[in-house]
């Protein structure tokens, strides 16, 4: 065998591998984006993934590097054979049996693959304007986890299927804003800990971006485990995050994100507060009577010391249960909400303690977790089904 061209540890080269496999496409009739370019240059190996709409690039330490290369080897393929090596293996690269192979070693293990010309491999050009501002990788990325349960997962609306990152000055201090909504459940989350953040002026509203779920997704991968040096560069087309040795660059929507202030109801209503682990067990408990996760909404009756939960499904089952509650309620307060939705905004509330804001049976609810003032979720109010009697029955209570 001819010598390597390059030589990696195996480890290492696993985690970037699964850092770009993020922005593959498998399913591509584009031959070469179902492939991972391997490049190197001065002992330096980069990996790169694309799909055309998000790239992802990240360094792996190489050794032994005789020469820059770059070549493009099918990402499936080199998954499955990264994964079964071991650990503490060194995995060499060279030159395959033939002209358009690549020769992959390790141990006793030889795999000869077919490549393909780094050259032909595509780039999604960029330019950052000096725009990077510094950021809290894991503020960020738990931002990004708490508020997807409100993105719109239609087409029909693409400026709702993707995050909004705006800029914003909240008590005269720089706050950069996530949030997302499908118009129903709504999620906003602030992240404080940030430099003078730069989003590019789209629209007459407010300075923003929208960035796609996937390329969301892959900036939250990254930021997560990131505990210093976490950037990002915004221009009206591309938003680019930074970490360590990995660059990703995501396509924006190309939209206007709506006014999204209107959804938020006013916080001068009753407030019901209860704990949020009862609140689940007991939308879930009276959940097992619905036939229609989508149409079956369970009616909420706030008093002053307890919360009572009805359901009545489509065919007809009844379900009912109460957890107590400190409100301000003077008299009983209806609501209806979908226990599917108030299920999935419960689940970014990480707190013991969350407080609803209610305002009327035909206004949404507001959650805000106990003592997290910069996290706001409102879920739209929903048509409960009542059964014979249920209104005699609450009357008598």
């Amino acid at each position: 065998m001819a010598d390597p061209w390059f030589k990696v540890h195996q480890s290492s080269f696993k985690e970037a591998f699964g850092m770009v496999m993020s922005a593959v496409e498998t399913r591509s009739k584009i031959d070469i984006l179902s492939h991972v370019l391997l490049s190197t240059e001065n002992g330096v190996l980069t990996l790169r993934a694309t799909d055309l709409d998000l790239q992802i690039d990240t360094e792996c330490e190489a050794f032994d590097a005789a020469a820059d290369i770059a070549v493009a080897l099918p990402a499936e393929r080199l998954r499955a054979l990264v994964a079964s090596l071991p650990e503490t293996g060194e995995v060499s690269f060279g030159q395959g049996r033939f002209a358009d192979q690549v020769a992959v070693s390790c141990g006793a293990t030889r795999i000869s693959m077919p490549c393909l010309p780094g050259a032909d491999f595509p780039t999604i050009v960029t330019s950052h304007a000096d725009h990077w501002f510094m950021v809290d990788g894991p503020e960020l990325a738990s931002a990004i986890a708490r508020t997807e349960f409100g993105l719109n997962n239609k087409e029909h609306r693409i400026y709702l299927t993707g995050f909004c990152l705006r800029d914003e000055e909240v008590d005269g201090k720089p706050i950069l804003t996530v949030i997302a909504t499908d118009g129903l459940s709504f999620g906003r989350v602030r992240c404080r800990r940030v430099e003078q953040p730069h989003m590019p002026a789209i629209g007459p509203n407010y300075r923003h971006v929208i960035v796609p779920r996937k390329g969301a997704e892959a900036i939250r991968k990254l930021f997560d485990a990131s505990r210093k040096d976490c950037r990002l560069s915004a221009t009206d087309a591309t938003l680019t995050a930074a970490s360590g040795g990995t660059t990703i660059v995501t396509k924006l929507v190309d939209a206007v994100y709506p006014i999204y202030d209107a959804v938020i109801p006013r916080l001068d209503g009753l407030v019901a507060e209860c704990a949020t682990a009862d609140l689940v067990a007991s939308v879930k408990r009276v959940g097992v009577v619905a036939d229609n996760r989508d149409t079956d909404a369970i009616r909420f009756i706030v008093e002053r010391d307890r919360i009572r939960l009805e359901l009545v499904g489509t065919n007809g089952g009844i379900g009912a249960d109460a957890i107590p509650c400190q409100s301000s309620a003077e008299t009983r307060f209806i609501v209806g909400m979908n226990g599917h939705q108030l299920i999935r905004l419960l689940d970014s509330v990480s707190t013991d303690r969350v407080r609803m804001h209610l305002t009327d049976g035909a206004t949404g609810v507001v959650f805000i977790p106990d003592g997290k003032e910069d996290e706001t979720y409102v879920l739209a109010p929903m048509r409960w089904r009542n059964a014979p009697g249920m209104d005699a029955e609450d009357a008598a209570a």
